[in-house]
């Protein structure tokens, strides 16, 4: 069983928005299941939504995050990886903790706490300062 910290939630996400937008699942399993706790971290205390509050949360969470799946995708994403319940008649959901058996992967309860928001834009921040010192960087070969 993996568990992953606050720190490495952290920098993982750091990572994953810092270099490219998210247009398809990532591979590594670890890294999808840090993206779906992500967006389940955009829905706030709501115990259960409606499809409306959920699509909502979705498109709030990819305005911020610039993730490239529609909002409708990254729900089923969700409820097949057991983030989100669905009631019987496909009207209502629940934020959840998928099963740890089925994921290999615990998540420490300070990652709750992570502002996703906050951590996107220090990626975002982290890759414009890098762009900037690269462009202004000396080329070799160039002659001064």
């Amino acid at each position: 069983m993996e568990t992953i910290d606050r720190a490495r939630f952290e920098h993982r996400l750091l990572e994953l928005f810092r270099s490219h937008v998210i247009a398809v699942l990532p591979r590594r399993p670890v890294d999808r299941h840090i993206l779906f706790k992500s967006a389940i971290l955009m829905f706030g205390a709501e115990t259960t939504l409606d499809e409306t509050a959920v699509n909502a949360a979705l498109a709030r969470w990819q305005a911020t995050t610039g993730v490239g799946l529609d909002y409708v995708t990254w729900r089923r994403h969700l409820v097949d990886a057991g983030y989100l319940l669905r009631d019987r008649a496909r009207t209502r959901y629940c934020p959840a903790r998928p099963p740890e058996e089925l994921s290999g992967i615990r998540f420490a309860p300070d990652v709750d706490g992570v502002d996703v928001p906050a951590v996107v834009e220090a990626a975002r921040s982290e890759a414009v300062r890098r762009k900037r010192e690269h462009l202004s960087a000396p080329q070799e070969g160039a002659e001064g």
